[in-house]
């Protein structure tokens, strides 16, 4: 999974990519303006905050649907929703009007943004196994603990949870917990999805709670979830090399993870990653 742990504090690998891309794009700008003078550290900055709104606007507008029974969620960036495509565009065009109007300038921050470029480049290079074939969930030995919660409704009443029992599907794994508070928030927008999108398996695993907890939680929050299984040891986590909660894996029809995601998800989030497994079948 593509996260950054620094002392507690777990980082989506992408977005401290971007943050440290600026950083180096920023002072790449200063130095500029130090020896050549100008205001390429000004309008970087500028620029910048009008890409990162272009991105963040685009993607509202494409899910808007996903937003309408909670307009304000627009503002909670926590669920990652942003159109890294169009915040490029935003650059682009940036710099194709400061080439014709200020050739000045535009030295300055085409200089400066190709150095942040070149960390976040890197960054993704280091990060990404690009040789490896994606992982297959279901050839992990860990699957062989997990149990069926017996209150939950089930496809099948398998005790051992396979690529048989979800039919070459795609699936959305969704490792989780009672105690916590992104987990909570997310698992109606989670259950709404299974009841909507049936061509799309949506299994959750629960790490380490007894039964009882995860009987009382679903109780109180008037949630019936199908394809509930219980991992005492934690052991999914461990697997895949979570860095906490919630986590979801995202795999095609042959169990193989496509794509990975950590902390809360909207329904519009969730739907832009149900996009990369659900067109490719």
């Amino acid at each position: 999974m593509s996260v950054i742990q620094i002392g507690p504090f777990t980082l989506d690998g992408l977005i401290f990519l971007a943050v440290l891309g600026f950083a180096a794009a920023m002072g790449a700008a200063i130095l500029y303006d130090k020896k050549r003078g100008g205001q390429a550290e000004k309008r970087l900055w500028w620029l910048t905050l009008i890409a990162a709104l272009t991105g963040r606007l685009v993607f509202v507008i494409r899910f808007w649907p996903s937003y309408q029974e909670q307009p304000l969620e627009v503002i909670n960036i926590r669920d990652g929703g942003f159109a890294w495509q169009a915040a490029v565009v935003v650059y682009v065009l940036a710099l194709l009007w400061l080439f014709i109007r200020r050739r000045v300038l535009f030295a300055g921050i085409a200089q400066s943004i190709a150095v942040g470029a070149v960390v976040i480049v890197g960054g993704l290079i280091w990060m990404q196994p690009w040789k490896e074939s994606p992982q297959n969930w279901y050839e992990m030995s860990h699957l062989e603990q997990l149990r069926p919660m017996s209150s939950a409704v089930n496809t099948k009443e398998n005790t051992v949870l396979s690529a048989d029992q979800y039919h070459g599907k795609p699936t959305v794994i969704n490792l989780w917990a009672t105690w916590c508070p992104p987990c909570r928030r997310e698992m109606p927008v989670l259950q709404q999805a299974q009841q909507r999108y049936k061509d799309v398996n949506f299994v959750f695993i629960n790490q380490g709670e007894r039964p009882d907890q995860i009987e009382k939680f679903l109780e109180e929050q008037g949630l019936e979830l199908q394809n509930l299984w219980l991992d005492e040891y934690g052991l999914s986590g461990q697997a895949i090399d979570s860095k906490g909660l919630p986590s979801t894996l995202f795999l095609d029809g042959q169990g193989r993870i496509v794509n990975a995601r950590l902390g809360e998800l909207s329904a519009a989030s969730l739907q832009s990653h149900l996009e990369s497994i659900r067109i490719k079948e």
